[in-house]
């Protein structure tokens, strides 16, 4: 599985800041600061090509209520898209928030785990909706 670009969503950030830069080299891979603004325009550019996947992270601040959950831009741009079999969910903000995500996208939340360091480990292989859409997009 090829990782083609990260989208870093952050109202706050333009894309030639020195965080973007540093990012970049860590993943080592393409990052794109997304925002309100241009979340649906970069998405759907990347929708548009059809064999590419979707895993949104739904890291929430323990203090917001979980009604904020359906409000996120990244959930509201995947119910839009539920029917497509394209978009997954991880997060590890909690059972809280791992069960309004299951509520939502029942068969499309990719488990995972995080170590002591804090790194996380996306158990995509334990995801069986996300392994039959890599079959069907030409496998790992």
């Amino acid at each position: 599985m090829d990782i083609g670009q990260v989208l870093y969503y952050n109202p706050n950030l333009e894309q030639d800041s020195e965080e973007i830069t540093e990012l970049e080299k860590e993943l080592k891979v393409d990052v794109k600061v997304v925002n309100l603004w241009n979340f649906d325009e970069v998405l759907n550019i990347l929708y548009a090509q059809e064999n590419n996947l979707f895993i949104f992270d739904t890291d929430l601040n323990e203090k917001l209520e979980e009604n904020v959950f359906s409000y996120r831009i990244n959930v509201s741009y995947a119910m839009r898209k539920k029917d497509e079999d394209r978009i997954w969910f991880y997060t590890a903000a909690g059972p809280d928030f791992e069960r309004n995500i299951e509520q939502a996208f029942s068969g499309y939340v990719i488990p995972v785990d995080v170590d002591e360091d804090q790194q996380l480990d996306l158990k995509w292989r334990d995801c069986e909706s996300f392994q039959r859409a890599i079959n069907g997009a030409g496998g790992v």
